[in-house]
């Protein structure tokens, strides 16, 4: 279950777009992580709440877990905190 941190944090990244979406340029924020293949429906249930997430995915036979992120704003910070107050280790990956 998600803690009252968490929660707030899921509000404050809901966007108030200006601009339709498909006219916003994406970020592409990639992880390593702890992930394992029985938590994919509980991040699910996470990343949908995020309005900022355009889509996302999970390379989990990659020895680093790849977590794989498309928004329309850089949330990769967001992304870490909330995960992290989950018990899973996030570290993201330069170019």
């Amino acid at each position: 279950m998600a803690s009252n941190n968490t929660q707030l944090t899921l509000k404050l990244l809901l966007p108030h777009f200006k601009k339709p979406l498909r006219e916003q340029s994406m970020i592409v924020s990639v992880f390593r992580t702890s992930i394992r293949p029985r938590d994919i429906a509980f991040l699910s249930t996470i990343f949908d709440k995020i309005h900022a997430i355009h889509k996302w995915n999970t390379d989990l036979e990659d020895c680093d877990n790849i977590l794989r992120i498309e928004s329309y704003k850089d949330i990769a910070d967001s992304i870490i905190s909330i995960l992290s107050e989950q018990g899973y280790h996030l570290e993201e990956l330069e170019d």
